[in-house]
């Protein structure tokens, strides 16, 4: 089933730290991460399975930021069955494994042109990464330069594996509207990792709207992908998240926004071009 994604997103939100407290019941995991501002430092706070990507979500809503994640392939170490009673009972006889993360966060140097500087991005980037590394939670992660100001934040594979995006695909794409050829994307993608790969969500209108032509013999995936992206025209970033117990990878295409706060200290996430 196609979700749709909204291409214009005007919301007002509560204060970052008042949202961040809204939890998850029985869990207590966060709904979002939150970037708090003292003086000329920041920090991001996140508490959710995968604690990384709500940083980074966060991090890319806060400053306008076009940063990718990439989830690695979780062990059996790495995870943890759901249990809390409300869930359970809700749920008979059906058994889910979420990934066994916790609190994470990381504290930086936030500079006036943190929101337009490519270099202070891929520093704050950095940093995150290093700190996210050194916690203690699943998986170990890596920092994607892919130019033109844009971030991948990767999960690392075990052993001699490639990560997913890595992974060469070859296509024929010819005058296809977006949504088949995300289709035909992840169905090289599938048949060259051995890793079932389904498109989840994306902008459906814009990319129905967007008719593809693409050709490619041997190329790493994670290109062809940032192919068609640049194709929309639009800013958009992607995640990849993925589920131990279907053993699949789910894809989502993300319109890239920022928040900007007026004098009352509302928050105002819009779109950005």
């Amino acid at each position: 089933m196609k979700y749709i994604v909204p291409l214009i997103v005007v919301i007002m939100m509560q204060s970052p730290l008042l949202h961040a407290q809204q939890v998850e019941s029985g869990t207590g995991y966060w709904y979002d991460g939150i970037v708090t501002h003292k003086g000329s430092t920041a920090k991001v706070m996140s508490n959710e399975p995968r604690p990384l990507h709500q940083a980074v979500e966060s991090l890319s809503g806060e400053y306008g930021w076009t940063v990718d994640y990439e989830d690695p392939v979780y062990s059996d170490a790495e995870v943890v069955d759901r249990t809390e009673p409300v869930w359970v009972a809700s749920h008979p006889g059906v058994r889910q494994r979420l990934v066994a993360g916790h609190r994470f966060e990381s504290e930086f140097p936030e500079v006036a042109r943190i929101g337009s500087s490519v270099t202070e991005e891929k520093s704050v980037l950095q940093k995150v990464v290093a700190d996210f590394n050194k916690s203690g939670n699943p998986g170990q992660f890596t920092l994607v330069d892919e130019g033109a100001g844009r971030f991948a934040i990767v999960g690392q594979a075990n052993g001699p594996a490639q990560t997913i995006l890595d992974t060469p695909i070859s296509v024929n794409i010819v005058q296809l509207n977006g949504s088949f050829a995300l289709d035909a994307l992840s169905h090289a993608l599938t048949a060259s990792s051995g890793i079932k790969v389904i498109v989840l969500t994306y902008p459906l209108n814009l990319f129905v709207q967007t008719v593809f032509t693409t050709s490619a013999a041997n190329q790493p995936s994670r290109e062809v992908l940032r192919d068609m992206v640049d194709a929309t025209k639009r800013k958009l970033r992607w995640t990849l998240l993925y589920d131990i117990d279907a053993k699949a990878y789910y894809l989502n295409l993300i319109g890239v926004v920022k928040a900007t706060t007026d004098i009352t200290g509302g928050k105002t996430i819009e779109l950005v071009h």
